[in-house]
C-alpha cells in the first residue's frame, strides 16, 4: 500500500523526533547502564541469542532481550533491587539477584554450563516476546521434525499443518494469505511479498526471469512467486523468526511478512545427518573450527545433498538439490571497540528432470523437461561495537553479491488438430507467414544469468533515564538486481505452443533496477510505577533509481510508516504465580517494488 499523505509523515516524523529528545534530555537523569556478556564455560565462545529477562519489583513489566554475535547486550534500567535471569537452549539457566545504585555502569559476565538433559522438547515454535507478532524455531523443533526442507517449519507455525513433500513443484511460503490457495496458483503476491533475510542479508529473487509457455509446467518456475522453500537447507539454520505482524522499517520490500534466518556459528563438534524415507534421502555434514585457539577466528562448513522422487514409482521424474556454505568470524577486540566480521559464501543448486514415457516416444524421440539452478551467493556483515558504555551501540556495513546460472530445456512433439499460422514476423504491420507443421518437434531453452548486489550501512543510539529509555535506528540501503542471460532461445518457427504469439527477448536487454532506501526508528519505553508503555516508531522511504521518465515510478519516493504499541499491566498473582497481561497495537504500511 503506498502511503501518499504529506501529514501524515510529518506526524510520524515528530512522533520520533519528540521521543528522541525526551529521551536525550532524560539522559542526565539517575539510570543505570548494564552490559551484560554471556559465554561457554568450557570453551568461553560467546554465546548468541541468549535470552536475558530483568525483573525488578518496583517496575511494572519484564524488560530484557537477547545477546548478540559478540554474546553482550546492553540494558537501560533503574536503580534499586532486581533479578536478572540468563536462559539459552542447551544450558543450564542463571538467576542473579542485583543491587544497583544511581548513575552505576555495572558490566556482569556470566558462564553457562551446558545441559547433558532437557526437561522438554519443544516440537512447535515459540511466539516471540516482541511488540509484532513473530514466532521462533530452533534447532531443537528442526531436529525434532527432521525436515527435507525449509517447508517442513511451515508446520510448526500455529495453524501449521503437517503434509508430504511436494517437490514436484514450487513451494512458496504463504503467509496472512486466504485459504484455499494452491501451489498451481498464479497469484503469489502474499509469496512475493515476503522477505527472507539470511544473516542480515536479504534473498533477492527480483532478477529471476526463467519462464516456459507450457501450461503444465509453470508449477515448476518460481518467477514471480519469490523464494522456493525447496531451495534452502535447513541443517545449518540456527534459529528462525517469523514475523507475521508489522516488522520494522529497518525491512523493506515486503507486504506479507518477514522470515528472518540465523546460521550456525561457533565451534562445533562433526555433525552429520542421514534421511530416507519413500520419496526422498538426504545427508549432511558440517563442522565448526577454531582456528585461533581462543575462539577470535572461526570457521564453518557444511554440505547437505537432497535426491527426491516426486513418485516413488516413477524414475524418470525426480528433484535434487545440493547445497554448501563456508562461513568465516574474526573478531577483534580493543580498548575502545570491539570488531566483528562475518563472511559467507554458498552455493545452492537445484535440478529437476521429468522425461515421458519411451512407450509414448515419437520417431524414437522422447518428449523431457530439465531445469538447473546454480546460484552463488557472498555476504560480509562489518560491525563495531564500544567497548564502552556510549550513547553509540553499534554500527554495521553489510554487502551481498549473488549470482545466478540458470537453464531450462524442454524438447516436445506438438500436433495441432487445426492450421495454425507461424508466428515469425518481428515488426509491426502487415507480413507475409507461413503455416505451422500439423506435427512437428520443439525444441525450447531459457538461459538466465540473475545478478543482485547490496549494500547496507546502519547503526543504533541509545538514551536513557530513571523513568525512560529510548533507542533511535537508521540506515541507508542500495539494491541492484539485473539480468544478463540470453532469455529464450529457440526456433520460433517452431514454437513450444502452437498458436502462441508471444516473440523471445533477450534477458539481458532490459535494465537493471536500483533502489535506495533510507529508514529511521525511535524504540521508547517509559515507566510509570508499576506500568510500561512502549512505543516503536519509524518511517522507511525507498525510491527506484536510473529509471525512464515515462514510467509512471520514476523519481517518485515512497514512504512506510509503522508503528508499535505495547502497554505492560502490573502483575496479577495466583498462588504466588505472577500472571502478566499486556495490551498491543500498531498499523504499518508495506511497499513491494515490480521485479524485474
Amino acid at each position: 500500500m503506498i502511503f501518499k499523505s504529506k501529514y501524515q509523515s510529518a506526524l510520524f516524523i515528530f512522533v520520533m523526533a519528540v521521543s528522541t529528545m525526551v529521551g536525550a534530555a532524560c539522559h542526565v537523569s539517575a539510570a543505570v547502564w548494564l552490559v551484560v556478556n554471556v559465554k561457554d564455560a568450557a570453551t568461553l565462545e560467546p554465546l548468541e541469542f541468549a535470552a536475558v529477562t530483568f525483573r525488578q519489583p518496583a517496575v511494572a513489566g519484564v524488560s530484557g532481550g537477547h545477546t548478540d554475535a559478540e554474546g553482550s547486550i546492553t540494558l537501560t534500567v533503574q536503580p534499586g533491587q532486581a533479578v536478572i535471569e540468563l536462559n539459552l537452549v542447551g544450558y543450564k539457566a542463571q538467576r542473579r539477584n542485583l543491587s544497583l545504585k544511581d548513575r552505576e555502569s555495572l558490566t556482569l559476565n556470566f558462564r553457562l554450563e551446558p545441559s547433558t538433559s532437557l526437561n522438554e522438547v519443544v516440537v512447535t515454535a515459540r511466539e516471540g516476546y516482541n511488540a509484532t507478532s513473530a514466532s521462533l524455531i530452533d534447532t531443537t523443533a528442526m531436529r525434532h521434525l527432521q525436515p527435507s526442507s525449509f517447508t517442513d517449519l511451515m508446520s510448526l507455525l500455529p495453524g501449521g499443518v503437517t503434509k508430504d513433500p511436494e517437490m514436484g513443484s514450487v513451494n512458496r511460503i504463504d503467509l496472512r494469505s486466504a485459504s484455499g490457495m494452491t501451489q498451481n496458483d498464479d497469484y503469489a503476491t502474499a509469496a512475493l511479498g515476503t522477505a527472507f533475510v539470511v544473516d542480515g542479508v536479504r534473498l533477492n529473487t527480483d532478477a529471476d526471469m526463467q519462464i516456459t509457455p507450457d501450461a503444465n509446467r509453470t508449477s515448476r518456475i518460481s518467477t514471480g512467486k519469490g523464494v522456493d522453500m525447496r531451495s534452502l537447507s535447513t541443517d545449518d539454520i540456527e534459529s528462525v523468526e517469523i514475523v507475521r505482524g508489522i516488522p520494522s522499517v529497518e525491512y523493506g520490500e515486503l507486504t506479507s511478512g518477514l522470515v528472518s534466518i540465523k546460521s550456525k556459528s561457533g565451534a562445533r563438534r562433526l555433525e552429520a545427518r542421514f534421511k530416507a524415507d519413500t520419496q526422498s534421502q538426504l545427508f549432511y555434514v558440517g563442522k565448526g573450527f577454531d582456528l585461533s585457539g581462543d575462539n577470535t577466528w572461526i570457521i564453518n562448513a557444511g554440505v547437505d545433498y537432497l535426491d527426491s522422487k516426486i513418485d516413488p514409482r516413477n524414475n524418470r521424474e525426480n528433484f535434487k538439490r545440493v547445497t554448501g556454505s563456508l562461513r568465516s568470524t574474526k573478531r577483534w577486540t580493543g580498548p575502545v571497540a570491539r570488531i566483528a566480521w562475518n563472511s559467507n559464501f554458498s552455493y545452492s543448486g537445484m535440478f529437476e528432470k521429468d522425461d515421458n514415457d519411451p512407450d509414448l516416444a515419437v520417431n524414437n524421440t522422447i518428449d523431457f523437461y530439465q531445469n538447473s539452478k546454480h546460484t552463488m551467493r557472498w555476504d560480509n556483515t562489518l560491525r563495531y561495537v564500544p567497548s564502552v558504555a556510549s550513547v553509540l551501540q553499534e554500527l554495521n556495513l553489510v554487502s551481498g553479491l549473488s549470482y545466478g546460472h540458470e537453464q531450462l530445456e524442454q524438447q516436445k512433439h506438438v500436433a495441432s488438430s487445426r492450421v495454425m499460422p507461424m508466428p515469425v514476423s518481428l515488426v509491426e504491420g502487415d507480413n507475409y507467414i507461413g503455416y505451422l507443421p500439423m506435427l512437428y518437434l520443439a525444441d525450447y531453452r531459457v538461459e538466465g544469468r540473475p545478478f543482485t548486489a547490496s549494500l547496507k550501512s546502519s547503526g543504533r543510539l541509545r538514551f536513557g533515564g530513571s523513568s525512560l529509555s529510548s533507542a533511535l535506528k537508521f540506515g541507508v540501503e542500495w539494491n541492484m538486481s539485473k539480468n544478463y542471460g540470453r532469455g529464450a532461445v529457440y526456433d520460433i518457427s517452431r514454437p513450444l505452443i502452437a498458436g502462441n504469439n508471444t516473440r523471445p527477448r533477450a534477458f539481458r536487454d532490459v535494465p537493471a533496477m536500483h533502489q535506495l532506501s533510507a529508514y529511521l526508528e525511535s524504540e521508547t519505553r517509559f515507566y510509570a510505577g508499576k506500568h510500561t508503555l512502549s512505543l516503536t516508531a519509524g518511517l522507511r522511504e525507498t525510491q527506484l533509481l536510473h529509471l525512464d521518465s515515462r514510467y509512471e515510478l520514476s523519481g517518485k519516493p515512497y514512504f512506510d510508516p509503522r508503528f508499535n504499541l505495547v502497554w505492560s499491566l502490573p502483575p496479577a498473582y495466583v498462588r504466588n504465580y505472577p500472571l502478566g497481561f499486556e495490551l498491543a497495537a500498531g498499523a504499518g504500511w508495506h511497499t513491494k517494488m515490480p521485479v524485474v
